[in-house]
């Protein structure tokens, strides 16, 4: 003890154990490749989940998102191929609407921006291709950046992914970019869907 204070002083030995502060997990991310642009490739997979494990109840029908590796890709990371998807808010407002086959997954769909909405004037509702229904709007907090993507002249949207409860369709999942004009191997996924069921 002497010892160890005239080598490194006193404060060398501390009467006091120190805290112990547990490291911050690290997040395991998904390798990526390196060069990924608006400009890759992507294909839609079909698929269906049961997300509570009883078919009779919840059941969730639509596509994966895949790039050209065949590799699945996050909602979160559709941005990087120029593309954003949304769940369409205020369904409940129209759910006969929401029935029918013109919103069933692979359906292209239409927005409309709503400049004159008294609501908000940066509102866009969701139409089916023909404008003839209507089942809601993109949720707010995504208005802006749609209407950007929208002044794009290939921008289309289709939808997505539903949710099903006791048969009946009670929410969608709508893909939306400057995907319209694909064609060879980005063809679009409006006229090229993988058809290769999976589920998970």
């Amino acid at each position: 003890m002497g010892i160890l204070r005239w080598l490194f002083g006193e404060n060398a030995i501390s009467s006091q154990t120190p805290a112990y502060h547990a490291p911050e997990p690290t997040p395991r991310k998904r390798p990526r490749p390196p060069h990924r642009t608006q400009s890759r490739s992507f294909k839609l997979v079909e698929a269906e989940f049961d997300p509570d494990g009883n078919k009779t109840d919840l059941m969730w029908y639509g596509f994966h998102i895949h790039d050209e590796n065949g590799a699945g890709i996050n909602y979160d990371e559709c941005s990087t191929f120029g593309l954003e998807v949304f769940r369409v808010a205020g369904v409940t407002h129209r759910p006969g609407n929401l029935q029918r086959d013109e919103f069933k997954p692979g359906e292209k769909l239409l927005l409309i921006a709503e400049s004159t909405n008294p609501y908000d004037p940066n509102a866009v509702s969701v139409w089916d291709r023909s404008k003839t229904w209507q089942i809601g709007y993109v949720p707010k907090a995504q208005n802006v950046s749609i209407r950007a993507r929208m002044r794009s002249d290939d921008f289309a949207a289709l939808a997505l992914a539903e949710h099903r409860k006791d048969g009946k369709r009670v929410s969608l999942t709508v893909l939306c970019g400057p995907f319209a004009a694909r064609s060879g191997p980005a063809a679009s996924p409006l006229t090229a869907l993988d058809l290769s069921k999976t589920s998970r």
